[in-house]
């Protein structure tokens, strides 16, 4: 396995191989998890060129005698039977969480929906479930809980929000926070990866709520009504 600089996802696994494969007892699902460092940024792309070889590998010593000095060296020879069965290349696209989101949700659901109709006894069922559970643990850490997607077809749309309602999420820290001249909560700053953002707000609750964030550095996603921030719909804590 190697992570390679590319565009495009290829794969190449030809069916007869996969037909000889079945026939011979050798094909069984398996899952293959990457671990990205946490110095990633938004924009990055890994890719991830995976190949299945078959066949034997000789290794030989010769004798190679000079003519002239009458003298012998050994020389080590690979002789490769061996040849590709298929092959496939993942693409990972690093991006922030709230444009992922929508995307995760609705692959959690499809998934979800398909694994109902998988027998307890077929060799892709614990597959499924890992990566059920793996793609629940990812929507949980972008602030929903995995508990709240139900199986489906189709996409259900993120849980707290209404058909056709559109949202401008921002994720970073509470870098200001702002009162007026009588002390009352005015709105406050929030620093995310690439600039900052002044959302304008009088609610105590809020005001409440991101002074400890402030005081503890704790993670806020902050959602308002697209392409207006003093219109606050919800804020999550990370």
């Amino acid at each position: 396995m190697a992570v390679r600089s590319s565009s495009l996802l290829e794969p190449t696994i030809q069916p007869s191989a996969i037909q000889r494969l079945r026939s011979a007892g050798w094909l069984h699902p398996k899952t293959c998890t990457l671990r990205l460092p946490q110095t990633v940024r938004t924009g990055q792309q890994f890719y991830v060129d995976v190949q299945q070889h078959s066949g034997l590998i000789y290794r030989k010593t010769f004798n190679r005698r000079d003519p002239k000095s009458r003298t012998g060296t050994e020389v080590d020879y690979t002789l490769s039977l061996r040849k590709v069965l298929g092959a496939f290349r993942v693409r990972i696209l690093v991006q922030q969480g709230e444009s992922l989101l929508g995307l995760q949700i609705r692959n959690l659901a499809v998934l979800r929906y398909i694994f109902e109709a998988i027998p307890k006894t077929d060799s892709w069922r614990p597959v499924f479930e890992r990566c059920i559970d793996q793609l629940g643990e990812k929507i949980r850490g972008l602030g929903v809980g995995p508990g709240l997607i139900p199986p489906s077809a189709d996409d259900p749309g993120i849980p707290w929000q209404t058909p056709g309602e559109k949202h401008d999420c921002f994720t970073g820290k509470v870098r200001e926070v702002f009162f007026d001249c009588f002390g009352d909560f005015v709105g406050f700053v929030l620093e995310t990866c690439r600039d900052c953002h002044h959302f304008h707000s009088r609610e105590k609750r809020i005001g409440d709520l991101v002074l400890l964030a402030s005081k503890e550095r704790l993670l806020l996603t902050v959602c308002t009504e697209e392409g207006c921030l003093e219109r606050i719909r919800k804020i999550i804590v990370r």
